[in-house]
């Protein structure tokens, strides 16, 4: 499996979370983020990079 790395950002741009973890066998838990629109950016150990909108109710 492959590690990645991720942050979660407001849309304002405001780091709220970050770690690592291995792709395929992770949930990322956002239950302590207030309701609202972020953006997450994924970095895998290749480099590749994903950057995704997500909303949290």
């Amino acid at each position: 499996m492959e590690n990645f790395a991720y942050t979660i950002y407001t849309i304002e741009g405001k780091v709220v979370q970050n770690g690592k973890s291995t792709l395929g066998t992770t949930t990322i838990n956002v239950s302590k983020l207030p309701a609202g629109m972020y953006l997450i950016d994924i970095l895998s150990e290749a480099k590749e990079r994903s950057i995704q909108k997500f909303i949290k109710n």
